[in-house]
């Protein structure tokens, strides 16, 4: 994605098709200028992705949501973790994102990380399923630095595998409304 100039804002390595599994994978996207983080434009490209996804008729949008604050947008858009039940049971993503959210509260020893912050996570890890990202994702707090804490969570959890159901009604009214807000906002 690029502005009137030509310059490059928004990149995606690869985005693929597999009609017989009815999936659209994208891989590795990113906001290339720091100054058009959190102007709206990675939701624009999510909704656009959403459309084409279903113009074709496909019934999933998979990715990869990266460390950093990539694993906290997309499980703030409803982006729920993609758990292969044919996986050995210690390769599924629900287990593996379990541990390391345990180990990113570890490391979140600091003055900022509450009881309440840690208890939350886990019951969310306990009792949510492959949506346990989507949910601590929400759950309020700031660090010392004021970053939220769940993006410090999600962002020290290595990458993810995740996924929107496009033909699920409750998971496409989530990710509607997580999508439902300012339009964009391009820097000054």
């Amino acid at each position: 994605v690029c502005d009137h100039t030509g310059r490059t804002l928004l990149t995606a390595d690869d985005i693929c098709v597999d009609r017989p599994r009815g999936t659209m994978w994208v891989e590795e996207i990113r906001i290339e200028k720091p100054d058009f983080r959190r102007s709206g434009l990675g939701k624009i490209f999510l909704a656009n992705l959403i459309e084409t996804a279903r113009e074709m008729g496909l019934l999933r949008l998979s990715l990869r949501a990266g460390r950093e604050d990539g694993a906290y947008f997309w499980s703030r858009r409803g982006f729920r973790l993609d758990d292969d039940p044919l996986a050995a049971p210690e390769r599924r993503q629900s287990k593996i994102f379990r541990e390391n959210i345990e180990k990113a509260l570890g490391e979140l020893k600091d003055s900022s990380l509450t009881a309440a912050f840690a208890q939350a996570v886990r019951g969310a890890l306990d009792t949510q399923g492959t949506r346990a990202n989507c949910v601590i994702s929400r759950i309020p707090g700031a660090g010392d630095d004021g970053h939220p804490l769940a993006a410090q969570v999600l962002g020290r959890a290595t990458s993810f595998l995740a996924y929107i159901d496009l033909n699920d009604p409750d998971h496409m009214a989530e990710v509607k409304a997580s999508l439902a807000v300012a339009p964009f906002a391009a820097p000054v």
